[in-house]
């Protein structure tokens, strides 16, 4: 009994994890634009991103992140999207 507790127990510690780490998040594969239109699209209008410069986008991604609850990363693919768009 204790073998087969302990063998489960090295398969949670050792084999999910790695089998884990071959699958990539939902949100790393979306794109920037895929992310804007299904976050900022919730409470706005979309606007086409060459309504605001680079800079403007920065501010208003800064104050949008913690409002909008989006992770670093997401920030990053709908800044460089709106970037590349304008």
């Amino acid at each position: 009994m204790q073998r087969v507790i302990f063998g489960l127990l090295l398969l949670g510690l050792f084999v999910f994890p790695l089998m884990a780490l071959g699958r990539p998040a939902a949100q790393q594969i979306k794109s920037g634009a895929t992310i804007w239109a299904e976050n900022c699209g919730r409470c706005h209008n979309i606007r086409s991103p060459q309504e605001r410069s680079d800079r403007q986008w920065e501010i208003i991604l800064m104050h949008m992140r913690t409002r909008a609850n989006l992770t670093g990363q997401e920030t990053r693919k709908i800044l460089e999207f709106l970037k590349q768009s304008n």
